[in-house]
């Protein structure tokens, strides 16, 4: 919500109420620090004490008595259900925590003992290695040591702390730890540069300097990872529905028009950062007389990529085939599922462009690093400054929606252009009262909620209506902090139905595909989380489908997967086996048969690529023979026709 600020800070997660004015720090050390300002003077009590300026009443109990020993004071404090194991500390983890504890005393450590607050610090570190080694075991003595010394160093005042930074991990053996591409610091910027502060000139610092794994120079944070600060795309304009538009400066307005109008374009004359993004308007299939963002078109140096609801996406003037699931073309590369949503990413300017079909909803991110004050549109400027987000082509800032909307148009008279709506019927706000979520903390959903209203005013379909608003504020959940609200969705009846061997997720914007599953690496994306139709876990994409990674490699030259099976003759059959082997095997043709004496052996040759020749004994001819008279003279014989002879 806009109340809740949450973020890393070093090794510590800071939490601060901008409404109520505290904030709280915690990290891995068990440290917490909790600050308050004036305005809750005498509004406090709990084991922090009562926060008027006055010492002597800080341990004031629950029922308002005035202890005198903390022991009894923190008692009183115990919530009902707490119950808290104690912790014996052997002679072996107790030695540990003495040989470690005792460097506090030694040089350069030393110098630590001497600021505000450290006098018990020794006896601090004691008990913390302790209880450390106590849970944990024996096997983490070195460890439990470094972090107990880490936390001392860590209230050390500034000017110590950066002066021993290096010396004291020496001098004990302690290594710091940190993840690629991330730096230690034990006096790092207590406000770290991040893509959500990077413009802010003044920033209110409760602390100099915080220890932990920062960024390094020239970057700045994005969520756990540090990137140059042209991958902050911080500036993001939003749009769904009949249409609800939020621009880069997140100022919400809805306009009904068809017609194109350009939705964000480059003012510079810097003609490497030139872009324009077009939105193109009609009246909506599923409720008349209102107009929907059937599409877009987005243009870089002389090309263009047009996609609209229900069509195959198209780069110049050539369609790309189902199958051109992932396309690199000119100076775009594009990730498209039919039917459900497109991403048009431009590398060269770090522009981000997604159409989502199931809401007609749309999304254009920049970077305010190339683009601050230097964009225009029906998005506005990126200046991080709603009040001039109304700004029309030829014109003075305004507040007059149509007019500025009109002022973009591509084509077309506002006169052609505008759309005779249906009355609006009065919805009660309950209808489009979001359901609590593990986002709401993060995303205000006060706008998709106005965006809900504003639709269902109009509908024929209210659950139609509602369900765009909200996978709207889904998108921008995952988008803007990788938060997932599928549940919520499935239960609000918004889930998407996707293709064989996919699921509706909030997942990286880059996709696991043949070409790069074996060293995919989704932290290195270049685009924000998203919404959309992704691979099940074990499928990656191979021309537009979802397969196992098995069936994206080849057993041999000529591309035959696992499961293959083909000839190369007419009696050599050959099949690709699960190891990724070729296995070929021969037809053994059976012997010839043995005919009986009356028989003779016909071979019949073998027809339609069969492998072997066809035998039949077949019985042997029998000879007819005609009667005739036999004429013999004496003593001699006559042959007969079946060459006997009388």
């Amino acid at each position: 919500m806009n109340d809740v600020h949450l973020a890393l800070n070093g090794k510590r997660l800071l939490f601060r109420s901008l409404k109520h004015n505290f904030q709280v720090a915690f990290d891995d050390l068990q440290n917490i620090q909790i600050g308050l300002s004036e305005c809750l003077t005498g509004r406090t009590n709990g084991m922090c004490g009562t926060f008027n300026h006055e010492p002597s009443d800080d341990f004031t109990t629950p029922d308002g008595r005035v202890l005198q020993t903390g022991r009894a004071f923190g008692d009183s404090w115990a919530t009902a259900s707490s119950r808290c194991p104690s912790v014996t500390c052997s002679e072996e983890a107790r030695h540990h925590a003495f040989t470690a504890c005792k460097k506090l005393k030694e040089r350069p450590l030393s110098a630590c003992l001497e600021s505000p607050g450290l006098s018990t610090a020794t006896e601090v570190c004691e008990d913390y290695v302790c209880d450390c080694i106590a849970r944990n075991g024996v096997q983490s003595a070195k460890q439990c040591s470094c972090k107990a010394i880490e936390g001392i160093v860590a209230s050390c005042d500034p000017e110590t702390r950066e002066h021993i930074s290096t010396d004291w991990r020496l001098a004990v053996g302690c290594t710091s730890d940190c993840p690629a591409g991330m730096e230690w610091k034990d006096c790092g910027p207590a406000c770290e540069k991040t893509c959500e502060n990077m413009h802010e000139t003044e920033q209110e610092c409760p602390e100099q300097c915080v220890p932990g794994c920062f960024c390094p120079p020239g970057q700045v944070r994005r969520g756990n990872d540090c990137v140059p600060p042209n991958l902050c795309h911080d500036c993001v304009c939003r749009g769904h529905g009949d249409p609800n538009y939020i621009t880069f400066d997140g100022r919400y307005y809805d306009f009904q028009g068809s017609c194109g109008y350009i939705l964000a374009g480059h003012t510079s004359e810097d003609e490497d950062l030139r872009f324009q993004v077009m939105g193109l308007n009609v009246e909506c299939p599923e409720e008349p007389r209102t107009t929907c963002t059937n599409g877009l078109v987005v243009s870089y140096k002389n090309h263009y990529v047009k996609i609209e609801r229900g069509r195959r996406i198209k780069i110049d003037d050539a369609e790309l085939q189902d199958r051109d699931f992932l396309v690199t073309r000119h100076d775009f590369n594009i990730t498209w599922v039919p039917g459900q949503s497109a991403t048009v990413f431009v590398p060269a300017i770090d522009l981000v462009v997604r159409y989502f079909e199931l809401n007609y909803g749309f999304s254009i991110e920049l970077p305010s690093f190339l683009f601050f004050n230097k964009t225009e549109g029906l998005c506005g400027i990126c200046n991080f400054d709603p009040s001039d987000d109304l700004l029309p082509r030829n014109g003075p800032v305004t507040e007059d929606v149509k007019s500025f909307a009109y002022s973009w148009l591509t084509e077309g008279t506002p006169e052609v252009c505008q759309v005779r709506t249906p009355q609006k019927r009065h919805i009660q706000p309950e209808v489009c009262q979001f359901e609590r979520n593990a986002c709401d903390i993060y995303v205000d959903p006060d706008l998709y909620q106005k965006s809900c209203l504003n639709d269902a005013s109009y509908t024929r379909n209210l659950s139609a209506s509602i369900c765009r608003s909200k996978l709207q504020y889904a998108e921008q959940c995952c988008s803007d902090g990788g938060v997932s609200i599928h549940e919520w969705l499935k239960q609000s009846g918004c889930a998407s139905v996707c293709p064989i061997n996919m699921e509706f997720r909030c997942d990286s914007g880059c996709v696991k595909t043949c070409a790069n599953y074996k060293d995919f690496d989704k932290t290195l994306c270049p685009l924000t989380p998203t919404y959309g139709c992704f691979c099940k876990q074990g499928y990656v994409l191979k021309d537009g489908k979802c397969v196992k990674p098995r069936d994206c490699e080849a057993c041999d030259a000529e591309g035959h997967l696992v499961g293959d099976t083909w000839s190369t003759g007419p009696c050599d059959f050959c099949e690709c086996t699960e190891n990724m082997q070729v296995r070929c095997t021969r037809t053994q043709c059976p012997p010839e048969p043995v005919c009986r004496s009356d028989e003779q052996l016909r071979r019949h040759p073998r027809k339609g690529g069969s492998c072997c020749d066809g035998y039949k004994c077949e019985l042997k001819p029998r000879h007819h023979c005609k009667q005739t008279e036999l004429v013999c003279v004496t003593w001699s014989s006559v042959r007969t026709c079946n060459g006997l002879r009388t």
